[in-house]
């Protein structure tokens, strides 16, 4: 597709491709369409995706994905400015704990 060859994807790109990674994974180890089977087969299912490890948890469906820290700045190849990945945190401190909303760690 070269006409899209100069653009970023955008956030939501990002996370409707990692989505159906998932899904696409979660089929395959299912080996069936049927949405009951594929939410068993999505439990504790790990992907490597777009942006990194992603683990489906089984305790309550929870993607846990990596953190990112970036800066924007202008770059001569894009027409806006583009972000530059400064640190990555661990899925496993990025995400809130099972049935959580807070953070224990």
């Amino acid at each position: 597709m070269s006409e899209y060859k100069n653009e970023i994807p955008d956030w939501s790109d990002g996370e409707m491709y990692q989505a159906l990674m998932i899904l696409f994974a979660a089929i395959e180890k299912a080996g069936s369409p049927e949405p009951t089977k594929i939410v068993a087969a999505m439990e504790d299912l790990e992907v490597t995706s777009v942006k990194g490890p992603i683990l489906m948890r089984k305790c309550d469906h929870q993607g846990e994905n990596q953190g990112f820290v970036v800066k924007v700045a202008k770059n001569d190849k894009y027409a806006e400015p583009i972000a530059e990945i400064v640190k990555i945190y661990p899925r496993e401190i990025n995400t809130p704990d099972c049935r959580s909303a807070s953070f224990s760690k």
